[in-house]
């Protein structure tokens, strides 16, 4: 799986990109979806409203995101925030690949990462995630 450095994606569509909106303050998803068409990277990406916000509350929830084909056809992701000591995140850990191969193993590897990302996050002088 490859990202082109300096791509830019919507903040809607990825594991890695969710990960980061989610732990944002409700005011500023508010404004992103306010001010966001919610358009399609693929047939997979999240493109309602409501079906975001379900997602983040997810999110948030468990402790990291999931993402099946939303930014890149055939990909699978799982993210998790590193948050700063103010709970804002600063940077997403992503481990990603082909979706045939990955989906099997994703929930397994979202628990090392989650405690990867909390543990740094931890360092980072973040309160409990």
């Amino acid at each position: 799986m490859t990202v082109q450095v300096a791509s830019s994606f919507p903040l809607h569509a990825g594991a890695s990109s969710k990960a980061f909106l989610a732990w944002l303050p409700q005011s500023d998803i508010d404004d992103y979806i306010a001010q966001s068409d919610l358009e399609a990277v693929t047939s997979s990406t999240i493109v309602t409203e409501s079906a975001l916000r379900t997602e983040l509350a997810q999110i948030r929830n468990q402790g990291f995101a999931v993402s099946l084909g939303e930014r890149q056809e055939g990909a699978g992701s799982i993210a998790a925030p590193l948050v700063d000591h103010t709970n804002m995140p600063v940077a997403v850990i992503s481990v990603c690949g082909p979706l045939e191969r990955f989906s099997s193993t994703m929930h397994a590897s979202a628990v090392h990462l989650v405690a990867a990302t909390t543990e740094i996050s931890r360092r980072l002088g973040a309160p409990a995630i």
